[in-house]
């Protein structure tokens, strides 16, 4: 698996994570665990899976390529993309 947590990007890229498959208390314990801070983090697990929904996501994990303009310049698994 590709790790990109230690590149500088600066200024040009945000990271937003959305948890939808966890437990709330488990998000939080895997992100202090994995020291995972420089990601601004959101979790949706309210059962509806509602943001799966919103962004037609079909597997985990999933990922969305937002350009600056707020177009998705690319949807799937992160693995299938090089960054």
């Amino acid at each position: 698996m590709k790790r990109y947590q230690n590149i500088d990007f600066g200024d040009k890229l945000r990271i937003v994570g959305l948890c939808t498959d966890a437990k709330k208390e488990k998000f939080i314990s895997m992100i202090k665990e994995k020291q995972w801070n420089k990601v601004e983090h959101y979790w949706s697990g309210d059962g509806a899976k509602t943001a799966n929904k919103a962004y037609a996501v079909t597997e985990l994990p999933h990922t969305l390529l937002v350009d600056t303009e707020g177009k998705i310049v690319f949807v799937g698994d992160p693995e299938d993309r090089d960054l």
